[in-house]
């Protein structure tokens, strides 16, 4: 095994567990919110390839 400590980037978006464990809740609620967005979307019949 590599004795390597890790390296520190300036633009991480976390900094412990906490932080990673509110990120993923903020992702999902917008991935939520995305997928609603499409759902309440008319459809075009022309357009549609699932037909």
């Amino acid at each position: 095994m590599s004795d390597e400590k890790h390296i520190e980037h300036e633009n991480e978006m976390v900094d412990n567990f906490e932080d990673l464990v509110q990120l993923g809740k903020e992702m999902e609620q917008i991935s939520e919110t995305n997928d609603q967005d499409k759902v309440n979307q008319s459809h075009d019949p022309d357009i549609r390839s699932d037909q």
